[in-house]
C-alpha cells in the first residue's frame, strides 16, 4: 500500500533541502564536524587513525563507555554504543551550541 503521508513528508523534507542549498547544507555540517574533532582530539578521543584522515564523515565515534553513554543520553544527546566507543553524527539541523553541550559532557 501507498503511504501518501509519508510521501507528503518527504516532499516538504525535499523542497526545505532546496531551500537552504546543498552547499550551504555540506558547509554547515562540516563546520559542526570540524569543531567536534578539534573538542574531542584536544580531550584524548580520538584515534590517531580517525585524525589522520584528510577527509572525514559527520560521523563519529570517540573513545568512551556505557557510564558516558549514559551520562549522554540523560543529557538529550542523541548517541549509539558501537566499537568499543561512543558515536555521534551531526546534520544541518543542529548547532554549535549542541557541539559545545557534548565537549562539555565528555
Amino acid at each position: 500500500h501507498q503511504d501518501f503521508i509519508a510521501f507528503g513528508s518527504l516532499d516538504q523534507a525535499i523542497k526545505k533541502v532546496e531551500q537552504i542549498g546543498i552547499g550551504h547544507i555540506s558547509e554547515a555540517i562540516q563546520t559542526l564536524t570540524q569543531k567536534a574533532m578539534e573538542g574531542l582530539s584536544e580531550k584524548g578521543l580520538l584515534s590517531s587513525m580517525l585524525l589522520d584522515r584528510a577527509r572525514h564523515s559527520s560521523i563519529i565515534n570517540f573513545s568512551g563507555d556505557q557510564q558516558l553513554f549514559n551520562k549522554l543520553k540523560v543529557n538529550k544527546i542523541a548517541c549509539a554504543l558501537r566499537g568499543g566507543g561512543v558515536r555521534v553524527s551531526f546534520h544541518y539541523y543542529n548547532s554549535e551550541e549542541e557541539v559545545n553541550k557534548l565537549l562539555s559532557l565528555v
